[in-house]
């Protein structure tokens, strides 16, 4: 700083004239000689005094004047020099390098810590537990110490700023720095700068390799499925596995044995499990199966798959043979069968939670939902439930407008369905009205050698409708694959003229008598004892089953090929609709319509809060370096680790904050950002104050 001291010339006094053309202002008396502690105060308004100090660049330009004129030509300079001195805003390199090198050593070391002791942690309990092994162990550490890095970073970061700044500010350093000119924002350069470092490279790791990383460790401990079996089994618990149509499946066993031997080819492992008890449960946690066996034969089969989403993961098949089997279904009834088969698919990871996607992905999710496997499900249902519907419809209206509708199956045949209109739902499906008071339901096919076959029911139900793939032989290559509405058709007290059944239509018959009771795991009992009620008259059939037929205009094809939002757009269309109001199922379209728009618009919730969740992660980072860096600055006669405090509570509460505004986001939508970046703002108001109180000293 310099530091000028001026005085007034010494003139003889003989001489007033030259004095006054000197300096025109009137003359003063001659004081005392001013002391070092109290400059004279000069008069720098003097025409030549100020132009002589604008030549020596002692007084700032016309454009920095000072405001007040009391004050001291010294002053003035010495402002003037401060403000024009570039090393006062030039940042320092060998400052620079030094703190910022320090700040780095200190956040690896501490981050390295942090992280290992909580992928330890982590791994600890599956491998307590003997869901994976000791090599498996480590891997598992290593694929969980990169997504701990979104929790350790911000606390580890903070402790570095603090250490680091709070050793400058003991040692005196940072006076030094302050009386070479450099400033409070020069000397937190270092600090903001690995601040943004960190805050970016969490950011771009929680959008691109936290993800995947995070699908590696859940893959790393469901895939090997007997394990997980064997682990359950020996530690008394549950099995609990979960398929794409929000099935449930809970399996108990007493004993786990793995025969000797190699398994049976092209399954990659057998066991046997003894004293076993299995429930399957609905999405709404009902008990709709339960069966106990005495024993369990198991196989494994692997493979893999690719989701739309692009993601690829392998997934278990699971054959599991169940050995005298007695069990019962919700409303049917209790069952004896000698042996039971079970075939379920049992995935490597879920691909359905958005914490395995990255941001492109979750847009592309938001711009098409079908891309998640659990809404495509769910869409091609509605798709089904449409078509149904619609298709219902079609057939009512055609037999009360012409008293026929015609039908194919699965041959090929032409069916023609004669009846006066479909009536209410009962138990069995839609019921077939006869066309008069006292007559019946007919159904006439036209077989291989030409003849008509007309079948008279006494009475007749629409029992069900699905969505079946179209076989590559039924078409061309084109429709091959493609989902077509097939309709079941029942009659009872089957009478039958122009041609008997042949051997293996009676065998279709056989089959799908059966067909019921195989599905559900038990004989439908209802049927069966409505059949015994009323015997057939003579030459009548008890009960005839018309499978797999199809209309020839199908909506499906049409309604599957919409998206999701194209799809509920048609069931608001649909919804009210006469003859729509329930599907052959029982379930009602509105219902169907109602769940697929709340799941995706959940899954729409879980994506936003997602996204704000890594950024919000992000910004913490930057605040707590700032703030322990600023803190260490302004508390230096303290000890490190309560002005560490400083830093570290904000941080931990802005974490709980973004969990916290993270589920709420997720459950009820936009209210949940308040509470998400309540804690960001928080550490930003105090980062602040707190400067501005450095700053002012």
């Amino acid at each position: 700083m310099i530091r000028l001291r001026l005085t007034q010339p010494r003139l003889p006094p003989q001489r007033p004239t030259q004095l006054r053309q000197f300096c025109p202002r009137r003359l003063r008396p001659r004081r005392r000689r001013p002391t070092p502690r109290q400059p004279r105060q000069l008069c720098h308004s003097c025409p030549r005094q100020r132009r002589t100090l604008l030549r020596l660049r002692l007084l700032p330009p016309p454009r920095q004047r000072l405001k007040c004129p009391s004050q001291s030509v010294e002053h003035a300079a010495a402002v003037f020099a401060v403000r024009s001195n570039p090393l006062q805003l030039r940042l320092s390199a060998t400052y620079w390098r030094f703190v910022f090198t320090e700040l780095l050593k200190l956040l690896l070391v501490t981050a390295s810590v942090v992280v290992t002791v909580g992928a330890f942690a982590l791994a600890l309990k599956p491998f307590a537990d003997g869901r994976i092994g000791a090599i498996d162990a480590v891997r598992f550490m290593m694929y969980a110490s990169v997504p701990m890095l979104q929790y350790a970073l911000p606390f580890a970061a903070g402790f570095a700023a603090t250490l680091v700044y709070h050793r400058l500010a003991s040692d005196n350093e940072l006076t030094a720095c302050y009386a070479g000119g450099i400033s409070h924002k020069v000397v937190l350069t270092p600090a903001i700068t690995l601040g943004l470092v960190c805050a970016t490279g969490l950011f771009l790791l929680s959008d691109q390799v936290i993800p995947r990383l995070l699908f590696k460790s859940q893959e790393l401990i469901t895939r090997d499925a007997s394990r997980l079996i064997s682990a359950a089994v020996n530690q008394r618990e549950a099995i609990v596995i979960s398929d794409a149509k929000g099935m449930r499946r809970a399996l108990f066993a007493e004993r786990f044995v793995r025969p000797d031997g190699p398994p049976p080819a092209p399954a990659y492992d057998y066991f046997v499990l003894t004293g076993v008890l299995a429930t399957e449960l609905d999405d709404q946690g009902r008990v709709l199966k339960e069966a106990a066996a005495r024993r369990a034969d198991v196989w494994l089969y692997r493979q893999t798959e690719q989701a739309d989403t692009g993601a690829v993961r392998g997934v278990t098949t699971v054959v599991m043979e169940l050995s005298d089997t007695k069990g019962s279904v919700t409303d049917r009834g209790v069952f004896d069968l000698a042996a039971a088969r079970q075939t379920f698919r049992l995935p490597d990871a879920l691909i359905e939670d958005p914490k395995y996607l990255s941001w492109s992905q979750m847009q592309d999710v938001q711009a098409k939902p079908e891309l998640m496997e659990d809404l495509d499900r769910r869409r091609r249902e509605l798709a089904a439930a449409l078509a149904e519907q619609a298709l219902i419809g079609q057939i009512d209206a055609d037999l009360r407008a012409d008293g026929a509708a015609t039908l194919r199956d699965g041959s090929g045949r032409t069916i023609e369905l004669r009846a006066g209109g479909l009536g209410a739902r009962d138990a069995a499906g839609f019921v077939l009205l006869p066309r008069s008071k006292f007559g019946s339901v007919e159904v006439a096919s036209v077989l291989s050698d030409g003849k008509v076959r007309v079948q008279r029911a006494r009475t007749g139900h629409i029992t069900r409708a699905r969505a079946v793939a179209t076989p590559v032989t039924a078409g061309s290559e084109a429709e091959a694959g493609q989902l077509r509405s097939t309709l079941d058709i029942r009659l009872a007290g089957v009478s039958t003229q122009g041609g008997g059944l042949s051997p293996a239509e009676r065998a279709a018959q056989e089959a799908t008598r059966g067909e019921a009771g195989a599905e559900v795991g038990g004989p439908d009992l209802e049927r069966e004892a409505t059949l015994l009620a009323r015997e057939p008259a003579a030459g009548e059939l008890a009960e005839y089953t018309l499978a797999g037929l199809t209309a020839s205009s199908d909506p499906l094809p049409r309604l599957s090929g919409l998206g999701i939002y194209e799809l509920l757009a048609e069931a608001e269309q649909a919804e009210g609709t006469k003859n729509l109001a329930e599907s052959v199922s029982g379930r009602s379209l509105a219902s169907a319509a109602g769940d697929l728009r709340f799941r995706t618009q959940d899954m729409m919730r879980e994506i936003n809060s997602k996204i704000n969740e890594r950024f919000a992660a992000s910004l913490a980072t930057l605040l707590t370096i700032i703030t322990g860096a600023i803190m260490a600055m302004r508390l230096r006669d303290s000890l490190p680790l309560p002005v560490y405090l400083w830093s570290f509570l904000p941080a931990l509460g802005a974490l709980f904050t973004i969990a916290g505004g993270q589920s709420i986001t997720h459950r009820q939508g936009p209210v949940g950002l308040l509470l998400l970046y309540s804690g960001i703002g928080i550490m930003l108001v105090m980062v602040l104050a707190q400067y501005r109180k450095l700053a002012a000293h």
